[in-house]
């Protein structure tokens, strides 16, 4: 059995990559396509891993390599067939002291875009990368003997950048091709002129700073949100989420046209001056802005005697411009403050007990043909418990080390498909048998869901409330039009 062996990072290993690279791409000549130095060793930012290399070969075809085994031999490497891949041929350089590893596979192989995803998606988010190779030097000193047993407890990490990863390259391709079509749209309709060219995120930062720069008053300038966040993913309807700390308001709100300079705009608000939706802004102030070319600016004014408790509210900051050096370094942007919290006190009987209790409102609206009374306990209370109980199932299977994002946008990362399937099928139009489908596809949800949380995290949950509940709503729904 190997040891595991995981040490800090070293461009030593680069220089090996492109080594063997050399004498790889001389002997296999035209059967070759692309050759890539791939996993841990190809990533600065990871910080541990094994000192293996590994290789991605696109070749024409795979069944060709075969008969190169002596050449492969002559070069260090053993041949190992698909170890396990169907469609890959697998070779290991350095017998049990591994010193590099070749995946092949023919062009056109989903394997090599997954491969090159991962890779590309650590070397854009290095503090994912970093979180990686910590994780691998843990599980190193938990499993030094047993190299199998360490693999073994990296993959639940390793699926989910993989998830990650995946999210991140289709998003980007989404962005392009969305962009694409907006350009072509453009010329075809010759009224390019009527909405602006969209702006790039490097033109937005430099009017954003820019602005900034030239105004005294503003003595420091960050950026939060989804922006920093280094797992969200991109595309180009995120807002830029900015701030500047500011000497004064007041002259800043005596004419609000300084805003624009940011561009034509689409819409605007300001909550602080909204009567319908009071807000206390604690002294600050918020220009939520929809420009016309696409983008959006949320710009909050902030005082600059409040720049400590600003500073401490929220790990997703970076700082873009400190006129005065006067803001302390901050660590990596990180989303640790938005992890899902495990349940406290008697948090997991009182969600369950609301989901059930609410649940009858909705089946009293149904019965009395009350559609907007139904959906909105419905899509109010009763969706939120949902919501709350599959928070926590997700943070469950994931050691509370995930963000399911605002209104759960993110639970589709962390929970089985077929609890997200689920989830989608809770939606209803509002015809009566669609929303009585929606509360009884939610009930089954929310069971099963708690009864997960409750086995993973040891906690107690009133099965007998759920039975008499789910019976009392069947019979309300098989009473429902004989009133």
């Amino acid at each position: 059995m190997r040891k595991t062996d995981v040490r800090p990072w070293t461009p030593q290993w680069r220089e090996r990559a492109e080594t063997e690279m050399a004498w790889l791409e001389a002997m296999l000549g035209g059967e070759l396509l692309e050759l890539h130095h791939i996993g841990s060793t190809s990533i600065e930012a990871i910080g541990w891993a094994k000192p293996v290399v590994d290789l991605l070969a696109v070749v024409r075809s795979v069944q060709a390599l075969d008969a190169l085994e002596d050449a492969f031999a002559q070069l260090g490497y053993e041949a190992k067939g698909e170890n396990g891949i169907p469609g890959r041929r697998f070779y290991a350089q350095g017998g049990d002291r591994r010193t590099a590893h070749l995946h092949a596979f023919e062009a056109g192989a989903p394997q090599i875009g997954v491969h090159l995803r991962f890779r590309d998606y650590l070397e854009a988010h290095p503090e994912r990368a970093r979180a990686y190779g910590e994780h691998k030097r843990e599980l190193a000193e938990r499993f030094p003997d047993d190299t199998h047993a360490y693999q073994e407890a990296k993959q639940p990490f390793v699926q989910r950048l993989v998830q990650e990863a995946e999210a991140w390259a289709e998003a980007a391709e989404r962005m392009a091709a969305e962009d694409a079509e907006a350009r072509k749209l453009e010329s075809e309709s010759g009224e390019g002129s009527a909405r602006p060219p969209r702006r790039s995120e490097d033109e937005m930062m430099a009017l954003i700073l820019g602005v900034a720069r030239a105004d005294e008053r503003v003595r420091a300038v960050c950026l939060n949100g989804s922006r920093v966040n280094p797992l969200a993913p991109r595309d180009k309807l995120q807002d830029f989420d900015v701030v500047y700390l500011v000497t004064e308001l007041d002259a800043y709100l005596a004419d609000d046209s300084w805003i624009d300079v940011y561009g034509e705009r689409v819409i605007l608000q300001m909550p602080e001056r909204m009567g319908l939706i009071p807000l206390d802004g604690g002294g600050r102030f918020a220009y939520l802005m929809q420009l016309a070319d696409g983008n959006r600016i949320d710009l909050r004014l902030i005082p600059l005697e409040q720049t400590d408790a600003y500073l401490a509210e929220d790990r997703l900051t970076r700082i873009l411009l400190d006129k005065d050096g006067r803001l302390p370094e901050l660590p990596e942007p990180s989303d640790a403050d938005f992890h899902v919290r495990p349940p406290r006190g008697s948090e997991f009987a009182d969600c369950a007990n609301e989901f059930w209790w609410v649940s009858t409102y909705v089946a009293k609206g149904l019965w009395r043909d009350e559609p907007l009374y139904a959906l909105d306990h419905l899509n109010g209370p009763v969706r939120a418990m949902l919501l709350q109980m599959l928070d926590w199932q997700a943070g469950a299977r994931h050691g509370f080390a995930v963000s399911t994002g605002k209104s759960g946008k993110y639970l589709d990362r962390w929970l089985p498909a077929e609890s997200w399937q689920a989830l989608l099928a809770t939606y209803p139009s509002a015809d009566r048998e669609s929303v009585w489908t929606a509360l009884l596809r939610m009930a089954e949800l929310f069971g099963s869901s708690a009864r997960d949380v409750a086995a993973r995290l040891g906690l107690a949950y009133d099965e007998e409330e759920e039975r008499r509940v789910r019976r009392y709503l069947l019979e309300v729904k098989s009473d429902t039009g004989q009133r």
